[in-house]
């Protein structure tokens, strides 16, 4: 017979939110993605995201804008999938780079030049 914990034991604090245990249909249509992308090597992973993005901001133009747009899609993405375990200022924070980024490539698709 197992001994049961003390009554006076009290659970650990969590510093961070955990995410459901109940999988999302959109969690469960990125889990394939997500492991393919788990096969690429973390720098080579880093050095394209970055590569794609200083050449969207390099090249003028619909090339320039397609390449940010593709670059806002990805963080879109992964900030919707780390989405209920991120605290306010974090979501803010995500949203704000994004919504930067899809901006940038609206201008330049759509020839936008501030003046």
């Amino acid at each position: 017979m197992a001994n049961p914990e003390p009554a006076d034991k009290k659970p650990t604090p969590r510093s961070r939110k955990q995410a459901p245990t109940d999988a999302t249909a959109f969690q469960r249509f990125s889990a394939p993605l997500l492991v393919g992308l788990s096969g690429i090597p973390r720098w080579a992973f880093v050095i394209g995201l970055a590569a794609t993005t200083f050449a969207g901001l390099a090249i003028e133009g619909v090339v320039g804008g397609v390449l940010l747009l593709v670059v806002a899609v990805f963080l879109g993405w992964l900030a919707a999938l780390g989405w209920p375990t991120y605290t306010l200022p974090a979501r803010i924070l995500r949203v704000a780079v994004v919504a930067l980024v899809a901006y940038v490539a609206a201008t330049k698709l759509f020839g936008f030049n501030g003046g």
